[in-house]
């Protein structure tokens, strides 16, 4: 595993200190030697490039703008490592993927999409 001295817990300020699952990780993380910030996605303020890796933990702000988020997660993994990748991120900002793994065999709950902007009731799906 590679040398994380400056870890960055990436949150939303939606979530703010209900985020206590960082809270105790930074802690813990900091105990071992190493820098963790609990930082927001959308602060213009953070410079992404002095962390060694940035951690997408509480970040559930980007449903209200999916692609700004998407190319939030780009940005950053350019000047540092981030988990998950921009790829990832992508991939499932979308719930559409319950369905991908499910159709790919992966046991979970029951999943349905309603479309977006549908006058569909839960009955005629």
């Amino acid at each position: 595993m590679a040398d994380f001295n400056e870890v960055f817990l990436v949150t939303c300020p939606e979530v703010g200190e209900l985020d206590t699952e960082s809270i105790y990780l930074a802690k813990e993380l900091q105990k071992r030697g190493i820098n963790a910030s609990i930082v927001n996605w959308n602060d213009t303020k953070i410079q992404w490039d002095k962390a060694d890796l940035a951690i997408s933990r509480t970040t559930s702000s980007y449903i209200l703008n999916p692609p700004k988020f998407i190319e939030w997660a780009k940005r950053v993994e350019k000047t540092t490592t981030l988990w998950n990748s921009s790829k990832v991120i992508e991939w499932n900002h979308h719930k559409r993927y319950l369905l991908e793994l499910q159709d790919n065999g992966i046991s979970m709950p029951p999943t349905i999409l309603i479309p977006y902007k549908t006058d569909q009731t839960m009955e005629q799906i």
